[in-house]
């Protein structure tokens, strides 16, 4: 039998929950985020922003996307887990996947601002002169603008394509349902205009949430199942038997 569920006793069954455990935890983060934006939409600028961190710290992380770093956090321990369910049906697609994934996750936590607004605001807040205020101010403008420029539009796009690749891998395997790969497919081509690309970017990404969402349930459920020691989600195609040296292949 060949593209079988990985195999090997106890050694992956952790990962493949806490993986599951990531999907549910993204799902149930999902109304906070909404909630946040809808009720404390985030400042459109740089000052705007240094001043709700010194008026409300908390909301001012929330407000610079607090809960989407911790999204990034538990989509990295997510793909983690499907590369390794995915690793001996498709070696090359799951190597390329989990590469671009965490180099993805990894320009994101360098470029965003979430913690560095929160040092410059404090000094901000402390500065005794106008040069200071204005320097610290120019501080914060350059970190917003390097958040939405080109490292986190690399960010974005690096994660684009590993989610294609572990799309790709999960249609040519039998670990996952094919209904899995296919919901992987839609939401990242949905996925490869960024958000800030204008209206277009903005209703591509809307668009994505909900075959999002269905996919965070069937990989979830799925990662569960392979924790438990679960057999292929679809049939394993068989393997012809060895031929005898010098026989004929049968017609």
């Amino acid at each position: 039998m060949r593209d079988l569920a990985p195999d090997d006793g106890d050694l992956f069954r952790p990962l493949y929950r806490a993986g599951a455990g990531a999907a549910f935890a993204m799902l149930a983060l999902v109304p906070v985020q909404m909630v946040i934006f809808l009720v404390w939409p985030p400042p459109a600028t740089a000052t705007g922003i240094l001043e709700l961190y010194q008026r409300n710290t908390a909301l001012g992380l929330l407000s610079l996307d607090l809960v989407y770093a911790v999204d990034m956090a538990l989509t990295a321990l997510l793909t983690l887990a499907l590369c390794a369910a995915l690793r001996r049906a498709s070696p090359v697609l799951a190597t390329l996947a989990l590469t671009a994934s965490l180099v993805g996750t990894a320009v994101y936590f360098a470029s965003t601002p979430v913690f560095s607004m929160l040092v410059v605001s404090s000094r901000h807040g402390a500065a005794t002169s106008d040069a200071e205020r204005s320097a610290l101010q120019g501080a914060a403008e350059a970190l917003v603008a390097t958040y939405m420029g080109g490292a986190n539009g690399s960010a974005y796009a690096l994660l684009t394509i590993g989610g294609l690749c572990l799309a790709f891998a999960m249609l040519r395997s039998h670990v996952f349902t094919r209904a899995t790969g296919v919901v992987a497919l839609v939401v990242n081509l949905l996925m490869v205009v960024p958000s800030g690309a204008g209206k277009v970017g903005m209703v591509m990404s809307l668009a994505s949430l909900p075959p999002l969402l269905v996919w965070w349930v069937l990989v979830a459920l799925r990662l569960l199942r392979l924790g438990r020691g679960a057999p292929p989600a679809r049939a394993a195609v068989a393997e012809p038997p060895p031929m005898a040296p010098g026989l004929p292949a049968p017609s």
